[in-house]
């Protein structure tokens, strides 16, 4: 059945694409705090194909019958044909990877809300001494500047 091989490769593809993601998203629990920008972007970029992925196989599902359901778990596995068993231990395999993925997002916003909190206080400890900074300068500046009394010509002390 060449739908079904097209449906297993797609979903292979899409194994391949979530596991990819889910070191991406491992990766921003310990990168660098500069790296994590560069691995929420290659995140987008692997959602993005696996979207693109998706649909195409949607469009397979309908040329196959019981595919969909078979890929979505909605038939039980000992009464599906041996192809369409096939096409629901591949799709158990993807969801798989999914539910690890979905395990490692708390940690991850935990990870960026960590950081952007020890941002603010830097700019805020920043501003702080910056204020402080300016303050002085304006209070030297609006004493004006001491110089030593210098009698008029002709005068005596």
């Amino acid at each position: 059945m060449p739908q079904t091989h097209e449906i297993l490769r797609h979903l292979e593809e899409k194994k391949r694409l979530f596991l990819e993601f889910e070191q991406e998203t491992e990766q921003m629990c310990f990168a660098p705090i500069n790296e994590i920008e560069k691995h929420m972007q290659k995140r987008l970029d692997l959602q993005e194909q696996i979207e693109d992925l998706d649909e195409e196989l949607q469009a397979l599902y309908d040329q196959l019958p019981g595919a969909r359901e078979a890929a979505s778990h909605a038939a039980k596995r000992q009464d599906l044909s041996e192809p369409l068993g096939k096409i629901y231990d591949l799709s158990m395999q993807v969801k798989a990877v999914v539910h690890r993925i979905m395990q490692n997002e708390p940690m991850i916003l935990e990870r960026i809300q960590k950081e952007r909190a020890e941002l603010l206080k830097k700019l805020e400890s920043t501003k702080q001494s910056s204020a402080s900074v300016a303050q002085r300068y304006h209070q030297s500046m609006s004493g004006g500047v001491k110089r030593p009394y210098i009698p008029p010509a002709g005068r005596k002390i």
